[in-house]
Parts: C-alpha cells; structure tokens; sequence
C-alpha cells in the first residue's frame, strides 16, 4: 500500500499566520485529530490486490489510496538489519545456558561455549529465542532481516526448521531472508564431508534465500580456499545470495581472505 503526504503542509502555514497562543492551540488540536484521520480512495469491485510490501514492482498504485497527514512529522524508511542469527541469539541471557558462563573472553572461548550451547538446542527453545528476536526487532522498526541459522552435524536441520517456520509466522510484519550457515568446517576434519552434504540439502529447501560460511574455522589456508570456491559455486548453482564471514582474526602475519 502507498503512502502519500499531503502536498502544503497545514501546520507551517497556519503558525505562519497565528498571531495569538489561542490560535495556535486551536489549531494543535486540529492537528491531533488529523493525525488520527486517514482517507481512503475507492477500491470498489478491484478484487484483493495484495502484493509483498517489500517488492517495488508488486507495489498496486491503481487501487485503495490512503493519505496520511504527517504534520510536519519526520517520515523514515524502516530498518533492515543484515545480520542476525536466531540460532544463537540470547544465549547469555536465557537460564537454560546459564552455566556457560565467559570467562576468558577471546573468540576460541566464543565458538567453544556456542558449540556446548547447540548441542542443547530443542525446536521450542530455537522458536523461543528466536520470536523474542524478531518480537524486538519489529518493535524497533524493522520489517526486514538477514537472519542466519547453521546446519552442521549437530545441530542438522533443528535451526533451519525453525527459522523457515518463524519466517511464515511473521511475514505480514517482517521480511525474514534465510540464510542456511555453515558455522563448522566444510573442508577440514572428519566431519567435513557430512557437513557439506548436510549444507547442500538444507540449500535446496523452500525458503532458504543465502548460502552463508565462515572459511576461517577451516584448517589452513588451502582448506579456507576450497570453503569460498564451493560457498560460491553452490550459491551459483542453486540461485541463492552469497555471504561470508571472513578474517576474524587480527592477526597480521596471516592473508586476508
């Protein structure tokens, strides 16, 4: 549905005028109860034009016209946060994970504890979590969201699942692209090979919109390699967006990726 402001705005050019603070709270109140008045055009026998609010070219400007009176208020896009993970989110907040506790701080103690966390991991605590992200999120003004979930040998499809059943549940208020994540080597250790079959299934469900790795866990340098060429040839092949974590680490002797 569009949106349009009205063309002169009636406030600027009332308190132009005013001359007295009667007038001016006269006219405040005239304010108020236009901000709440919406005018609706006719939409009669158009049938149910509904399109995605987020696609420009689904957007119907031959139907219903509403008109909101802004009143010198400042009219914004809403947000769109890029990167979040409803796997992980409020893991140190929540008290079925108290007990992993930080204590050293450093980013090996970050991917130890998470590995711990998702080994507990159930769909009603992934659902959990998650609607108090996206519940946040939209209360903040976002209405659209990269969110990541992993799949790995621990943890298989249980993120997916649940980010693809909270990406149906919210759609009506928040755009949520999914980005099925290889958190976990794809190329390095004796996991590796499952980890990337596991990665080729969930790409190919309905919903999944990115192909996402992290080529540093991986073992060298060659294996780091080898994680990119295959993100983005299976990116490729099956048509998704691409998304890296790349170079956590300040270490200046190793290459940037």
């Amino acid at each position: 549905m569009d949106w349009y402001l009205k063309e002169k705005d009636p406030h600027k050019e009332f308190l132009a005028k005013a001359e007295t603070s009667k007038a001016r709270e006269e006219h405040t109140k005239k304010l108020q109860q236009l901000t709440t008045k919406v005018i609706q055009g006719d939409s009669t026998n158009k049938g149910d034009r509904r399109t995605d609010p987020h696609d420009p070219r689904g957007q119907d400007t031959t139907g219903a016209l509403q008109i909101l009176y802004g009143n010198g208020a400042f009219l914004l896009p809403s947000l769109c946060h890029p990167h979040v993970h409803l796997d992980k989110c409020f893991l140190l907040s929540d008290p079925k994970y108290s007990d992993l506790s930080i204590r050293k701080g450093d980013f090996a103690e970050a991917l130890a504890l998470t590995s711990k966390a998702k080994a507990r991991f159930t769909p009603e605590d992934l659902l959990r979590r998650g609607r108090w992200l996206i519940e946040e999120s939209i209360a903040a003004g976002v209405t659209c969201m990269r969110a990541f979930v992993e799949v790995d040998a621990t943890v298989r499809f249980k993120c997916l699942e649940a980010g693809l059943s909270l990406k149906q549940q919210y759609r009506d208020a928040c755009f949520i692209q999914i980005c099925v994540f290889a958190q976990d080597p794809v190329f390095s250790g004796e996991g590796a090979g499952e980890n990337r079959n596991l990665m080729k299934q969930a790409v190919q469900r309905d919903g999944v919109d990115v192909v996402g790795s992290t080529p540093y866990v991986e073992a060298d340098e060659t294996n780091m390699k080898e994680n990119i060429d295959w993100a983005i040839d299976t990116a490729i092949q099956y048509g998704k967006h691409l998304d890296f974590h790349l170079d956590y680490n300040l270490d200046e002797s190793k290459n940037p990726m």
